[in-house]
């Protein structure tokens, strides 16, 4: 299994981010076979997919692995602008949310 963080939810992740979010889960349509979870501990956003491993060989592995680091920029960068717009409609300064380096806290294989 890999794990790459993606950030944390805008405060209103619970509105339309949410909702794109869910919908990018069903049939992993926008996810490229991951899955979209939130650490229970932390509270971050993840991108998570599973390997057969048995089935791989290093080419391939590191080819699969090329793909959810892809997923997870994508969604990274609509995280963040989830929050730029949260923050415009609330009259706030956006210029300071800046996108941490991949991964958001973590890759983990």
């Amino acid at each position: 299994m890999v794990v790459a963080e993606i950030g944390q939810p805008p405060p209103s992740a619970d509105g339309p981010f949410g909702g794109m979010m869910l919908k990018a889960n069903y049939l992993y349509n926008g996810t490229g076979g991951a899955v979209i979870c939130q650490n229970p501990e932390t509270g971050a956003y993840a991108v998570m997919r599973s390997y057969p491993l048995a089935r791989f060989d290093v080419e391939t592995f590191a080819q699969a692995i090329e793909a959810l680091v892809n997923t997870a920029e994508r969604w990274r960068d609509v995280l963040a602008g989830a929050g730029l717009a949260e923050d415009a409609k609330a009259g706030k300064d956006g210029s300071l949310r800046r996108r941490p380096p991949f991964p958001g806290g973590f890759m983990q294989v």
